[in-house]
């Protein structure tokens, strides 16, 4: 929580939230932990204050008279009784994976040597890709603390995490532009199809500088998109904005995909026709001497007779409806069985 973590010395601000940071706030967790052993002398009650904070565990233990957690977590809130044994559980799993066949997948990393540097001066991280190279995703996947993709002026400086050669090419003071990879049209779109037709979504952004008076709904307003739109795009957690901050709006265009269609070249006469007159068929290709005798194309419908002590179950009908519309006797409902998980247009026989 933010006042936790002020107080192990991490820094949380509009721009700035260290508890982002994996190795700082990895260290504040340890130097808090190491606080609440001192206090409570025993792990199972500073998992439990690190939950639910130290004052609730000092008032479980004065109502419960025992500092034995499991004799007092009934005090506790039911979020902290599930949270310690579940916190004993993964750490088990961690140390013992071996005895039950567990074998964990280590993160591979690509990125070489680590390197901090640190930036005194203001600068956005699509300034930082620039001139580390690096794209913008990169930057900040190995510095999540920037949580407005600024990096604020401070005169002692914030550490920027970046590989070695990029912090070569960092420190050099050159722009090195990430070159724009050239995608072919087609696979730079989706297809989606709506009410039968279909249509070609492609999606572009281009980079926004925030100027003097802006603010989110205006830049939307201009832009036509949804200020819930662009504080997705920018990960941005409030609506505040500062002069010089970049973000990046996105635009989607959907264009329809014109249907190709075959023009008939006679209209369809629904008659019998010889095969002289039907226009889809190659005479040229045809096996037999047509032109000796035409050959007339007739469909007769075959329809069976119904059988006989059958009902068709109509739609919402329960089967002693369908019964009662049936010439059957009521005789023969009042002996039948009743079938079960019938649907409409199930066909019942009654024998």
């Amino acid at each position: 929580m933010k006042p936790t973590a002020r107080e192990c010395g991490l820094k949380i601000s509009s721009y700035v939230d260290e508890r982002m940071d994996p190795e700082k706030s990895t260290r504040a967790a340890a130097k808090y932990l190491h606080q609440l052993y001192d206090t409570f002398q025993n792990w199972e009650l500073v998992m439990a204050a690190y939950n639910a904070g130290p004052g609730r565990i000092r008032s479980a233990i004065k109502r419960a008279g025992t500092q034995n957690y499991w004799e007092l977590a009934a005090y506790l809130p039911s979020e902290t009784q599930s949270y310690v044994p579940g916190f004993i559980a993964a750490s088990y799993i961690m140390n013992f994976h071996g005895a039950h066949d567990l074998i964990p997948v280590y993160p591979e990393s690509c990125m070489g040597e680590m390197v901090c540097v640190y930036v005194n001066e203001g600068m956005s991280i699509t300034e930082v890709a620039k001139r580390s190279g690096l794209t913008l995703e990169m930057v900040k996947r190995l510095n999540p603390s920037f949580v407005r993709n600024y990096i604020p002026a401070s005169p002692s400086g914030y550490p920027l995490n970046l590989p070695a050669a990029a912090a070569e090419l960092f420190n050099s003071k050159r722009t090195m532009e990430v070159p724009d990879i050239k995608i072919m049209e087609n696979a730079m779109m989706t297809t989606v199809t709506e009410d039968g037709f279909t249509y070609h979504v492609s999606t572009t952004s281009k980079d926004y500088v925030v100027r003097s008076g802006d603010n989110l709904y205006a830049i939307a307003q201009r832009n036509r998109c949804s200020v819930r739109d662009l504080m997705s795009w920018n990960s941005l957690h409030d609506s505040r904005l500062s002069i010089g901050q970049h973000l990046e709006l996105r635009f989607t265009s959907k264009v329809l995909v014109p249907t190709i269609t075959e023009v008939a070249p006679a209209p369809v006469i629904r008659s019998i026709q010889t095969v002289n007159t039907v226009p889809t068929l190659l005479m040229n290709h045809f096996p037999v001497n047509h032109q000796s005798a035409p050959i007339d194309f007739a469909i007769d419908a075959n329809v069976n007779a119904p059988a006989k002590n059958t009902i068709v179950l109509q739609r919402r009908q329960s089967v002693r409806q369908a019964l009662n519309q049936s010439q059957l006797s009521m005789t023969t409902q009042q002996q039948m069985t009743m079938p079960k998980d019938l649907v409409t247009g199930d066909l019942i026989r009654v024998r």
